[in-house]
């Protein structure tokens, strides 16, 4: 059984990397890179799947049609044109719409919850210093790293509480307690927090206003766990989807279309006229007409694998913002975070009592 560290090791999600390595031109040689749309089978098994049906085409123009070089693509180039001309606006709207979601999730959402855990630690350390609260900062340690994974785990629908307790985050009773409740479980684990520092306060271990101080907290993080769970639960609107893939899949066909047509027609004036000849003594000869053709039907074979493969890249790429909980390369990374929080929280405690002395100012 695989600890929650180790889950985490073999996680995908993309960390830190150093943006200057990827916004030059040295990128074309790192097209493959972790992390790269070419590295998604779904886009990439769709764009050849595009290529092919624009090479079959061509091939039917050229077999079916005597006189290719008299074909007509005026008219499908319009059609191409102007889907070209208005997909952009579609694209741009629903990828801000889904960033601006996926920004929200970062920092309504895991950003409160943060904020939460290390207000409620340094409270913790501040107020509550002396040994015999030691259950108590040990506790709440554990509690905000539990809620911090049911927060990754329910969303990703892998919901795993034996996990949490082989991690020593849960007891077997608290696990218990969960799993007979109902409602959000990440959200669930605030009542406890709240019901300890309550019981602190009823031992007169803190004052009234921290107290409020705690509660004020637990409610920014109770929010923040609903943030996520709202956007995750609330999807962008079927129908609005459904058009923009129905869109894209229509472009691509049309592209196709357009680009077939015009490859026969090029191919149908190239057999009319003379190629490219070599001879040793003069070499490869090559008349202008030739080159343009060759330059022309390189442009409609590049056009046809480029345009839909960036379409679809750019459509998954916004889809998978919906849900950035998951295990996909654009999502949270889990690993990331959950260390980071952990050596975070134990910091408040690790460092109290030993500040340093204000220096003494010079007379």
């Amino acid at each position: 059984v695989q600890s929650l560290e180790d889950r985490n090791e073999t996680e995908p999600q993309m960390g830190p990397y150093e943006m200057r390595e990827v916004s030059g031109t040295q990128v074309i040689f790192s097209l493959f890179a972790r992390g790269s749309a070419l590295r998604s089978r779904y886009v990439l098994v769709q764009s050849v799947l595009i290529v092919l049906l624009y090479i079959v085409l061509t091939i039917c123009w050229l077999v079916l049609v005597p006189w290719t070089s008299n074909l007509d693509a005026a008219s499908i180039l319009y059609l191409s044109s102007y889907m070209n001309g208005f997909l952009p606006f579609f694209f741009a709207l629903y990828i801000n719409t889904n960033f601006s979601r996926w920004w929200a999730m970062r920092t309504q959402g895991l950003g409160a919850i943060y904020k939460a855990c290390d207000e409620n630690c340094m409270l913790m350390a501040t107020f509550c210093p002396d040994e015999k609260f030691l259950p108590q900062r040990e506790a709440l340690i554990c509690w905000c790293r539990a809620l911090h994974a049911l927060v990754f785990q329910l969303a990703r629908h892998e919901e795993d509480l034996q996990l949490l307790v082989r991690e020593q985050l849960l007891t077997e009773e608290e696990c218990k307690a969960l799993l007979g409740s109902s409602g959000c479980k990440a959200r669930l684990v605030w009542q406890w927090i709240l019901d300890m520092w309550h019981d602190l306060y009823k031992e007169a271990a803190i004052d009234r206003k921290v107290l409020q101080d705690a509660i004020r907290s637990i409610c920014e993080g109770r929010q923040g766990v609903q943030v996520c769970f709202t956007f995750v639960t609330c999807q962008i609107p079927y129908t609005w989807l459904h058009l923009m893939s129905f869109i894209i899949g229509l472009n691509a066909f049309v592209l196709a279309i357009k680009c077939s047509i015009y490859s026969a027609k090029i191919i149908g004036d190239i057999e009319n006229h003379e190629t490219c000849q070599f001879a040793f003594s003069t070499g490869l000869v090559c008349h202008d007409e030739a080159i343009d053709n060759g330059v022309r039907l390189l442009s409609q074979a590049i056009q046809a694998g480029i345009t839909p493969f960036v379409h679809l890249a750019f459509m998954e790429f916004a889809t998978n913002l919906a849900n950035p909980f998951e295990d996909d390369t654009t999502d949270f990374p889990m690993k990331l975070y959950e260390k980071n929080l952990a050596a975070q929280l134990k910091g408040y405690f690790e460092v109290k009592g030993s500040r340093l002395k204000p220096k003494t100012q010079p007379s």
